[in-house]
This record gives C-alpha cells, sequence and structure tokens, in this order.
C-alpha cells in the first residue's frame, strides 16, 4: 500500500488540529480554544457539504465525477468562508484575526481534498511528493514559530494558510488533460450531504455545549485531549482509510495493515496508562504544567480513540463497499447519541466527567455501525 497519499490528506486536513495541539502544549489554552471553536463552525459548514466525497471518489461508482465535485465546492467556498468567519466572531466570541486565517486554511483544504483524491486514484505521485514536502516544511515552522519566535507566527501562518492551494494550482493548470466528466446527480449525493450535515452540526454543537458547561480554559484542555487522543481515530477516519479500503478491495484483503493496527495498540496502551497513573499518583496532577483533569481527559480520549478505529472501519466499509446501503441512517442516530451524552453525564456526574466524552462517543459509534452494517 502506498501510503503518500493518506499522509498528504492527513496534512491537508489536520494541520490546523495539530496547531490547537502545539498551543495547548505551551500554554495557550484560550488561543487553542479559538481555534477550536472556529475549526467546528467551519466543520459546521464545510464538511456538512463535502458529501463523503473522497469515499465517493475512490470507489468503483462512475456516478461521482471528480470535476463536478470541485465545481461545485468552487462555488460554495466563498459564502462559506464569510458564514464560517462570522459564525466564529458572533456566535463562538473568536477574534476576527483567528476566524479569517482558520477560515482560509479549510477553505483551501475543502478544494484541495478533491484534487488530492483525484490524484490519488489516477497515483500521481510526483506533484503528491513536493506539495507535501513544501506542507511539512511550513508546518514545522510554524510550531517552530509558536515557541521560539511568536513575533514571526504571524507571517508564517499566513503563508501555511493558503499551502493547499498550491495543488489546486496545479490541478486547473492541468484541468484541459483530463477526461474526468459528467455531472453529479441530486438524488444519489443527497443523502451523502445529509449524512455530512449531520455530522458537521454535531460537531459545532458539541464543542459549544462542552463550552456552555463548563468555561473557555477547561474546554480548551478538552479540546486539546480529544485532538491529541483522537488523532488515530481522526487521522484514520479521512486520511488513511479510505485509502484502507480501497487496498482492501482491490487486493482482496479483510484486515488492517500491521502499521495500523501497531499505531491503535500503542494508542490504546498509552491511554490506560495514563488513566492508572493519574489516578493512583494526584499529586503529579501538576505534570508539564497540566492538570490531572488534561491528563485523564487525554487517557480516556486515546482509550476511545482504539474504539473509534474500528467504528470508522465499519462506516467506511458500508460507504465505499456496500453500494445498497447508505451512512445516513446510521450517522443520524450515532451523532444524536453523541449530542445526548453531554448534558445526561453534566447532570449525574458533574463537568469532571466530561473527561470520557471521547470514550461515550467510541462506543456509541461502534455499537450503532456495527448493528446497521448487518442488518
Amino acid at each position: 500500500m502506498n501510503y503518500i497519499y493518506p499522509i498528504a490528506h492527513a496534512l491537508n486536513s489536520y494541520s490546523t488540529t495539530g496547531i490547537i495541539v502545539v498551543c495547548g502544549i505551551a500554554g495557550y489554552n484560550l488561543l487553542a480554544a479559538d481555534i477550536a471553536l472556529t475549526q467546528a463552525a467551519l466543520m459546521a459548514l464545510f464538511f456538512s457539504l463535502s458529501a463523503n466525497a473522497r469515499s465517493l471518489i475512490l470507489s468503483d461508482d462512475n456516478h461521482h465525477s471528480p470535476i463536478s465535485f470541485f465545481k461545485k465546492r468552487t462555488i460554495l467556498v466563498m459564502p462559506l468562508m464569510i458564514i464560517s468567519i462570522f459564525i466564529s466572531m458572533y456566535v463562538s466570541g473568536v477574534g476576527i484575526f483567528i476566524a479569517a486565517i482558520i477560515s482560509i486554511r479549510k477553505s483551501s483544504e475543502w478544494l484541495s481534498e478533491i484534487v488530492l483524491s483525484l490524484y490519488e486514484k489516477q497515483q500521481n505521485n510526483i506533484i503528491i511528493s513536493i506539495v507535501l514536502t513544501i506542507e511539512v516544511i511550513f508546518l514545522f515552522a510554524t510550531v517552530i514559530s509558536i515557541f521560539l519566535a511568536p513575533a514571526l507566527t504571524i507571517k508564517v501562518i499566513l503563508i501555511w494558510s493558503i499551502l493547499p492551494l498550491l495543488l489546486v494550482i496545479h490541478f486547473l493548470l492541468h484541468l484541459d488533460r483530463e477526461k474526468q466528466s459528467g455531472a453529479l446527480k441530486l438524488q444519489l449525493i443527497m443523502p451523502h450531504i445529509t449524512s455530512t450535515l449531520i455530522i458537521g452540526m454535531t460537531v459545532f454543537i458539541f464543542r459549544n455545549m462542552i463550552l456552555f458547561f463548563t468555561n473557555k480554559n477547561i474546554s480548551g484542555e478538552i479540546f486539546v485531549a480529544i485532538a491529541i487522543g483522537g488523532l488515530v481515530a481522526n487521522l484514520f477516519s479521512t486520511s488513511f482509510g479510505p485509502s484502507v479500503v480501497l487496498h482492501k478491495a482491490r487486493n482482496s484483503e479483510n484486515k488492517l495493515p500491521l502499521i495500523i493496527n501497531f499505531a491503535n495498540t500503542l494508542t490504546l496502551l498509552i491511554g490506560i496508562a495514563l488513566i492508572c497513573y493519574f489516578w493512583v499518583f494526584n499529586s503529579a496532577a501538576e505534570f508539564f504544567g497540566k492538570t490531572e483533569f488534561f491528563w485523564t481527559a487525554l487517557g480516556c480520549s486515546l482509550v476511545g480513540s482504539f474504539i473509534m478505529v474500528y467504528a470508522i472501519e465499519k462506516r467506511l466499509n458500508i460507504l465505499q463497499l456496500l453500494k445498497d446501503k447508505s451512512v445516513l441512517v446510521p450517522d443520524s442516530i450515532s451523532n444524536f447519541l453523541i449530542l445526548l451524552q453531554v448534558p445526561v453525564l453534566y447532570m449525574i456526574f458533574g463537568s469532571e466527567s466530561f473527561v470520557a466524552l471521547y470514550i461515550g462517543s467510541a462506543i456509541i459509534n461502534l455499537l450503532v455501525y456495527e448493528y446497521c452494517s448487518k442488518q
């Protein structure tokens, strides 16, 4: 299996999450919360209209044209970016600079996702390798500037925010050479739009519910803990998972690749170790400047990530392999239950129980997708 494509998708989709993690580690909890809340608003809009595009492009179904996906996104991208900035500022209370920068980055990612998926299906390795190298360089530059040169951070992050457009520009310059054609049929794509709309709105409401029941400092810690702990599951969901399912289908394989299983098992073991350590040694609460609450939330999120990978695999199998089934119903049920757990946990156990939110979400997803895949 060629891992260059899922790695490119990971950088394209999760660089912002990486910045949230870096800000949290550096002690900028308020900044981490602002970026996370802006990201949630962007998820509510951009992911809501993504219509499972990558999985559909990588599937063998010829009804879903990459060119049609790209054209529709170019029409929607600017209005969605403006709306997301407005929501971030006036609903979540984020400053205009952070809202604008993160919105520009997400808009660029949203367009380049289609190009990446098309190039993956065509096995266009060279341009992906070049863009991947540039992305890595500027992501590291952004991280270093946050820790060592805050004065340069604004300049570096501005460049970082538009890097995904390099791939889009290459695609547009070679558009006349592409032989892809066709249009998206509304009746075929509508269930996917509805599905991603539900997930995107859930992320936005979920994060703002946490903010409502706690405060920005505590919610910032929770967002960072989930971002770190759920990293393997998140990467598998949008980056590695679709490629793995495509690889398994083409090679008649059933098991996940060894590297995925290794990373997932390691995540589980680290999560269990963190939970046990900070439950036993309460005196070590201030570890690397982080409280026991943060470390327990991180441990729970790591354990949740282990469970979530298998839930996501079942969802992707339904999406890419089981053509007669839809993820709309399981997505609706699981996301409703994920939102419901927030007030339920708060009323029964208080805000301290929010450390286990990601485990709860993972268990809900696994049970729902397992049931629906067998129906």
